[in-house]
């Protein structure tokens, strides 16, 4: 089997693992908690668009656990007793995912180089399209799954208008992985807020892109702490 037959059936798997967990936090035994979650999120945000529903979800998917310590792919593999052991490693692999912000280094036919610029590690990520619609230099804030001994994407990739930004949100992420509860981290969502109407007098802001990182840098010298 050529490599490029590999990787597509790899891919394929991957998306039918990710559909199948999707389906049990959203219609399965997960379901409440995941509405809770969902509600306490969106609350604060106010989404004009489905892109920070979806957000939500990968977030629940991936980062979300229980009392116990467990999420949401501890509660699959745990409830789905006749998985095959090859989609139970893949499973396994999911719980190790990468949340961060990247520069891209590189940018090739079928995959990317990428920085984090929270730990200073380059992955390369795998991509199913003929044409990437990243360029080098540009900073993404993504979520990386392994598969098998590769790197490919999960969910949505978010552009951001340039480094600083991106560096500016790296700083506020970290901010928020400080909380160990949803209902401390919505209350710091809303006292984010809050201080964001205080400062700009609307809960929505449009800036010019040179002006962003500026604009960045007053919110964090007046947000709460």
């Amino acid at each position: 089997m050529s490599s490029a037959s590999k990787s597509t059936i790899e891919f394929g798997r991957a998306e039918r693992l990710k559909d199948e967990l999707v389906e049990f936090v959203t219609k399965g035994p997960l379901k409440e908690e995941f509405e809770l979650q969902r509600k306490l999120f969106l609350e604060a945000a106010e989404p004009d668009d489905e892109h920070d529903a979806e957000s939500v979800l990968d977030w629940f998917l991936f980062d979300w656990m229980n009392e116990e310590g467990d999420g949401a792919i501890a509660h699959y593999m745990e409830t789905e007793r006749t998985l095959e052991e090859g989609d139970r490693e893949v499973l396994s692999d999911w719980l190790d995912s990468i949340n961060s912000v990247f520069e891209i280094r590189s940018v090739s036919k079928d995959s990317l180089e990428l920085l984090d610029l929270d730990s200073g590690d380059i992955h390369s990520v795998k991509t199913r399209s003929g044409r990437s619609p990243f360029k080098k230099s540009q900073c993404i804030i993504a979520r990386l799954l392994p598969l098998g001994d590769e790197l490919i994407f999960s969910g949505l990739q978010f552009l951001m208008p340039d480094r600083e930004s991106a560096l500016a949100w790296l700083e506020m992420s970290r901010a928020f992985d400080a909380f160990d509860s949803p209902e401390a981290l919505e209350t710091a969502r809303r006292e984010q807020c809050s201080a964001f109407c205080d400062l700009f007098g609307c809960d929505e802001l449009t800036v010019p892109s040179n002006k962003l990182n500026s604009t960045l840098e007053r919110f964090a010298i007046r947000r709460p702490v």
